[in-house]
């Protein structure tokens, strides 16, 4: 039905709600805020890479907002 509303294309994703982030329940052993600070510099670069773990489910990977290939 929606292919043929729209000349047979579906209609695009709607957005995804904004995740709430709260620093408060973050783990970790170093200054996430101060490594924010660095990477939103202009001059940082884009090459970067993180590795989170947790057990599945915990929110690894939509806590970050990053989306899976």
């Amino acid at each position: 039905m929606a292919r043929a509303v729209n000349g047979g294309a579906l209609p695009a994703p709607e957005p995804e709600p904004a995740a709430l982030y709260d620093p408060g329940l973050i783990n970790a052993d170093d200054d996430l805020a101060a490594l924010t600070a660095k990477l939103l510099r202009p001059e940082a670069s884009r090459d970067v890479s993180f590795l989170l773990s947790g057990p599945s489910g915990a929110g690894n990977t939509p806590g970050c907002g990053i989306r899976p290939r």
